[in-house]
C-alpha cells in the first residue's frame, strides 16, 4: 500500500491537536470525534498510510536529515509533503552528548540570562556558541541560501523517485492565514498552531495543490 510521507517541525506533527504532544489542552478540551491532523486527514482522503515525521521544534537541518535517513524507504507510488520550517532555527550539538539541541532567535534572550547565572565554564563556553552562532550567523542570507540549496536538491530526487511530491513554508502559513488554535477558543489557548479547523482546512488545500491547481502556494 502507499504512504504519505509527512517532514516539519510542529505545524506537520500537530501541536496542541494531539494528546502524545508537549501540549494537549486543546486537544482534551474542543476536539470532537472526527478532528485529527491534516496528515492523517489527507491520509484518508488519499487512501493510503500515513508516516508522520513531523516534530516540534524542529530545524530545517533536522528535517533534512530526516528525510535523507527515510529516503531508500520512500517507494515510487508513494506521496512526499516537506515542510521547511523557520531559518531562525539552528541546531548545536551538545556538549558530552551525542545529540544535538535546536535553538530560535527568540530564545536567545532566555540563553544569556543563563549564561550569566552559569559558573561552569565548559557550560559557558557552550552558551556563549550558541549566542555568538545565533546572533552573527544564523540570519545570515548564506545560511538561508545553503538551506535552500538542499531543500531543492532533495525535491529534484524525489520527483524522480515517488508519485507526488509537494514542498511548503512554514512562513507562508503564519499569521492567522489559517485558523489557529487561539482563533478557536477566542484566546483562552494562546496558541497559534492549527486548529482542528485548520488542520481540515489545510488537508484540503493540500489535496487540491497535489491534484487540482498545483499553482497554488
Amino acid at each position: 500500500m502507499a504512504t504519505l510521507w509527512t517532514f516539519g517541525d510542529s505545524l506537520t506533527f500537530g501541536h496542541g491537536c494531539r494528546p502524545d504532544g508537549p501540549t494537549n489542552e486543546y486537544y482534551y478540551n474542543y476536539r470532537s470525534e472526527s478532528d485529527d491532523v491534516w496528515p492523517n486527514l489527507l491520509g484518508k482522503m488519499l487512501n493510503i498510510e500515513v508516516k508522520n515525521l513531523g516534530k516540534c521544534g524542529a530545524s530545517n537541518d533536522f528535517i533534512i536529515d530526516s528525510i535523507i535517513d527515510n529516503f531508500f524507504m520512500i517507494k515510487p507510488d508513494d506521496v512526499v509533503i516537506i515542510e521547511k520550517s523557520f531559518y531562525q532555527r539552528f541546531d548545536m550539538p551538545k556538549l558530552n552528548s551525542n545529540t544535538f539541541d535546536t535553538y530560535c532567535a527568540e530564545d536567545l534572550n532566555l540563553i544569556n540570562t543563563n549564561l550569566k547565572r552559569n559558573d561552569d565554564n565548559k557550560n559557558k563556553l557552550e552558551i556563549e556558541t550558541i549566542l555568538n552562532y545565533g546572533i552573527l550567523f544564523c540570519d545570515h542570507f548564506l545560511f538561508k541560501e545553503r538551506q535552500n540549496k538542499r531543500f531543492k536538491f532533495i525535491e529534484k530526487q524525489l520527483n524522480s523517485k515517488v508519485n507526488k511530491i509537494l514542498m511548503w513554508d512554514a512562513v507562508d502559513f503564519t499569521d492567522n492565514k489559517i485558523d489557529t488554535i487561539r482563533n478557536h477558543t477566542n484566546g483562552k489557548i494562546k496558541d497559534f498552531h492549527f486548529s482542528f479547523k485548520g488542520h481540515q482546512l489545510f488537508s484540503e488545500f493540500l489535496y487540491k495543490k497535489l491534484y487540482t491547481n498545483p499553482t497554488l502556494i
